[in-house]
This record gives structure tokens, sequence and C-alpha cells, in this order.
């Protein structure tokens, strides 16, 4: 395939048709008439999207990127010779299947080096999450464009603590002294939100200043000092442990399931012992009463640890269910219910992880009331429903949030399936985002006090609760909820699964009649990663039927994903059954 194909991208427009540039001096005039002149337009080409034309044909795919690189650049100084080109670098590490040495050297090559600038955006991605080399070193050096060295603390805002403390103290140093780090111009971050994980920010503005290795245990200590005035030993210890735990590793979208479509399983934050221990022995710390970031940073913390005994009761809840098991799926939700309370109510306390804040904001900006309520509406959606396929993205741990979204949206989800119905969630969520107001909320009188309680009342779920169902059983199935005729069901799937995932098992557990699949479809980023279809039965004659799902090696998914089957009942509804997910 040469050249740029009209029909598959009819909606792409071919940087060899004269309108192309057209269409950028006109843009450019217009933004100079409104702005003044400037000097640095970002312009991202391809960023999370395929190249229209056949990769197989090395010298076509070289030829139009070469022209469109020179294009864009066209676009862009045709009215302004000063104008620099900046484009981020993220598609660089992300999508390593398009991206290498030839075709981003293609890209730039009739650029001229003086007029671009490369963002390279998400080294402690390269270095911590992927794991596939740092881009300096893989593009030679960006070929002489000055580039930025920036990291991506974190994606949307999200509030759960990730991010290796280590790398951020000293990860810089690294493109330093590189051989390869050509014209290397400065240093920067690029997170898709803030006020979280204060430590990692303070971390890297600071690096910033410093062409030597810094001692992490040093700087915790003197951060802590000058957060909180002091750092008492349990803080030390305490520290220590989050250290090694959620501050050891960088999550790539760090979730509760709660915080999750209602159906899923997987949680990205950290949850093991060693966390609990030192969220707890933060906030049992004493002498820093006083101080306003300690108790902000207390409540952080004490919620966090609600947070994993809520992640712990919905996660039996659904086990529950995938055995019929009504009462205790109920008392599951007691347990969440609770919790999830108490977090919300901790939260009121807190300067900044508050909805009311957040819409207050949003609301402030309109003129007239219907004006308000849209800002209200937009604002609502940011933080809850953007898609589908991207929900629930910025995965906020605020007050408001939790007790008006998370927990109704999970209450509505497990009452309707132990009352056998299939939860139409899109419907619940959309009329969330489209509502007003905020419901009554009660704070703590001594915020410090109530979050130490709330630790100490708050153990780990009865044993007599958890099943300990096989991590592979990603959902369920009843005849209840499915017609006789063919329609589609959904699961959510995490996109740390798919690494390994050979396909899916759709397991006959209970009833007298099965359930009939059509067909079996992967979906990620709003489109159809794998499908395999063939008439399959679960039901007594075939208590277990596979489907497979082959996955092209290294894809992901950075937006979620989901299996998606078509499936109709035999006959009645009284039949039940699990999706098991199958690895390598």
């Amino acid at each position: 395939m040469g050249g740029w194909p009209q029909k598959n991208h009819a909606h792409l427009l071919s940087p060899e048709e004269p309108l192309f540039l057209k269409i950028g001096n006109l843009y450019m005039k217009e933004w100079q008439k409104e702005f003044g002149k400037n000097t640095y337009f970002l312009a991202d080409s391809f960023n999370e999207m395929e190249l229209p034309v056949n990769q197989g044909n090395a010298e076509a795919r070289d030829n139009m990127l070469s022209s469109l690189g020179e294009q864009i650049y066209r676009s862009i100084s045709s009215n302004n010779p000063d104008a620099v080109w900046v484009m981020q670098g993220w598609m660089f590490g992300y999508q390593r299947n398009i991206w290498n040495a030839d075709t981003l050297k293609a890209l730039l090559s009739k650029v001229p080096d003086d007029k671009m600038l490369l963002l390279d955006l998400a080294a402690d991605y390269n270095k911590t999450f992927w794991r596939n080399g740092m881009n300096w070193d893989v593009f030679k050096g960006f070929f002489n464009k000055p580039w930025v060295y920036s990291v991506v603390p974190n994606m949307g805002g999200k509030c759960a603590m990730t991010g290796v403390l280590d790398f951020y103290a000293n990860g810089h140093l690294e493109a330093l002294n590189s051989s390869s780090k050509g014209r290397l111009a400065g240093m920067g971050m690029a997170p898709e939100g803030i006020e979280n994980n204060d430590v990692i920010y303070e971390l890297v503005t600071d690096a910033a200043w410093r062409n030597h290795q810094e001692d992490v245990e040093q700087y915790l200590e003197n951060y802590c000092r000058a957060r909180y005035g002091n750092y008492p030993d349990t803080l030390k210890e305490a520290w220590a442990l989050l250290r090694r735990t959620a501050y050891s590793n960088l999550k790539d979208h760090p979730r509760f399931n709660w915080q999750m479509k209602p159906g899923t399983r997987s949680c990205s934050v950290n949850v093991s012992e060693d966390f609990l221990r030192g969220l707890a022995l933060f906030v049992n710390t004493r002498g820093l009463e006083q101080s306003p970031l300690f108790r902000q940073d207390a409540v952080e913390m004490a919620v966090h640890y609600l947070g994993i005994r809520m992640n712990e009761a919905i996660q039996a809840a659904l086990e529950a269910l995938d055995e019929q098991d009504q009462e205790n799926a109920e008392k599951c939700m007691d347990y969440f219910r609770k919790y999830a309370l108490q977090a919300d109510s901790l939260l009121e306390g807190h300067p900044t992880w508050r909805l009311s804040r957040w819409i207050a904001f949003a609301r402030s900006h309109g003129t007239s009331p219907k004006e308000k309520d849209e800002y209200e509406k937009n604002a609502r959606r940011l933080v809850s429903r953007w898609g589908p396929p991207v929900d629930d993205y910025a995965a906020k741990i605020w007050s408001g949030l939790i007790r008006d979204y998370y927990l109704p949206r999970w209450e509505h989800f497990i009452q309707s399936r132990l009352s056998d119905k299939n939860p139409d969630m899109g419907t619940w969520e959309e009329k969330w985002v489209r509502s007003t107001g905020i419901s009554p909320a009660h704070r703590p009188e001594d915020l410090i006090k109530a979050c130490r309680q709330a630790v100490r009342e708050a153990p780990p779920l009865p044993a007599s609760l958890k099943r300990k169902a096989a991590k592979s059983v990603i959902g369920n199935w009843t005849s209840a909820t499915v017609s006789t005729e063919w329609s589609d069901l959904e699961w959510p799937v995490s996109s740390a699964d798919l690494e390994k995932l050979r396909g899916v098992r759709f397991v006959f557990t209970s009833g007298n009649h099965a359930l009939e699949i059509d067909r079996v479809e992967l979906l990620g980023n709003d489109k159809v990663l794998a499908r395999d279809q063939h008439a399959g039965l679960a039901g007594k004659p075939s208590r277990g039927i596979f489907y497979k799902l082959s996955l092209p090696k290294g894809i992901h998914a950075n937006n979620g994903c989901s299996l998606r089957a078509r499936v109709r009942s035999v006959g009645g509804k009284d039949s039940n059954g699990k999706l098991e997910l199958v690895k390598e």
C-alpha cells in the first residue's frame, strides 16, 4: 500500500493534498490574530493512533511520515518564521510497535533542528512501568532535535499512592549522564492532575536543581520536618513501609475496585499488610496534631486504609454473587457501606478532596441558573463517566463522590443482581451526571481522633465472608438476566490481564437450562482487540466452553477494556455460571 489510503482513512487529510497546508495556514493566521505572535506551537501526530499505511512497506511508510513532518512544520512556520514545533513523546514509548528509530527519524527528517522541541513525556513509564528502555537511547538522542526530560506521575489526577520515589529523586541523572542525551534542553513533568502524592511533586521539582545523587531516606526526613515540624520514630517507620510498598512501583491507573464499573474485581492500589501497617503508623503518630498538613495527610492515609477494607468487601460480595449466596452478599455490602460513609465523613475535613469544592468551582463560571447547571454536569462527567469507553478515568477519592456516586452505584448493581436483573449501569450513571446538588455530610469535630478510631475499628473482613475464589474469575452470568433472543452482555477486564491472556471460559454451575454463546470479543480503547466466533453451550451437557482470544504482542488498553459476548438463554431462567480468564 503506497501513499495515503483514501477509502479506509477518509477522515484523515493527506499531507500531499494542497488543502492540508491551506488549512494549516488559515489556522495560524487566526490564532495569531486572536493571541498575538508566539514561538512554541504544539502539534501531535498519531498519538495512540495507528499509521494509515501498511507497516510492511517501510519505504512508503517513511515517505509518508517525512511528508507529514514537513507539511506540519510548513503550516506552522509559513506565517511565523520563528515558530518552533513542539511535539509530545508519549507515543514513542507507548507504541513501540510503530515508533522506532526509523519511523521517528523519517517524521523529523525535513524539519530544521532548531525549529523543533520534543517533550520526552514519560521517562518514569519507560523505566518503571513499561521497562522498555529510555527514549533517548532508543531514538539515538532524538536525531539532533532539542528535547525535554519529563515524567507523568499521575494519570487523571487520581488520588491513590503510587510511584517509585527513588526514580523521581534521581532518574534525571541517567539522562544527564547518558552518551545518547543529544541536545537535552530541560526538565519538566506533565501530571494530568495535582493535589495528590505531594511527596513525588516535591522530589521532581527539587531534582531539577541537582546533578548529583539524592539520599531518599534523608530527603524524607527533611521533607517531614519541613512539612510537619518534626520527624518522630513512628513517622520514620511509617515512611519506610510506604516507600517499600506503594511508593516502590508505578501503577498506570491506581484505582480500588469500588472506583471502577461495578462488576470489576481488579484493584491496582497496593493492598499489602505492610502498606496497611505504614498507613496505621502514620495516622497514629503523636505530637503533630497541630500541623495542618499532618492533619491533611492523616486523612488521606486513613481513607486509603478504609479504601482497602472497602475493596475487600466488594471482592467478597462479588464472590458471594458467584455462588448465589444472597445473605453473604448483603453482609459484605453492609461492611462496604459502613467504611464508605466513614471515609466520606473524614474527607469532609480535607482541604481539596471534596466534590462540593469541585462543583462550586464549576458553577461559579455560569452566568445563569441554566448555564451553572451545564457547568456542573460537565464537572460531574469529568470525575465519573467520560465514555464509554473511557469511564472512571479520574478516580477521585473525594467526599460527596463516595457517598453519592460510588456507594449507591455499587448498591444498585448488587441489588439488581440479587433480584436476577441485569442492571443498566450506563443509564444510572448518566442520571447522576445530569443531576445537581450534593447530599448533606457530616464532618468529625476532632479529625485526627476520628482518623485513628476509623483505622482502629476497621479489621479485615471476617474469614466466613471470604471465599477466596480463583483470581481468574472476572464475573458471573445467570439465565434470569438473559433473553431467549440474542443479546450482548459485557464484563469489565483489567488491562493488566492482557499480557498473558489466552481466552475466556464460560462455566456452568447450577440450574436446568444452558447459556448459548455465539461470539466473544475483547474490547479496548474503543475497538475490538480480539474475537472468537463459534457456537458454544454452557450447560449440563457442556459445563465449560472455551473461547480463544489471540492478542498482538505488546498490546495496551490504556483506557480500560472489557469482554463482550453475544448470548441467549436456552429455555428457562434458573441457571447460573461464572466467567474465567484463561492465561498462559
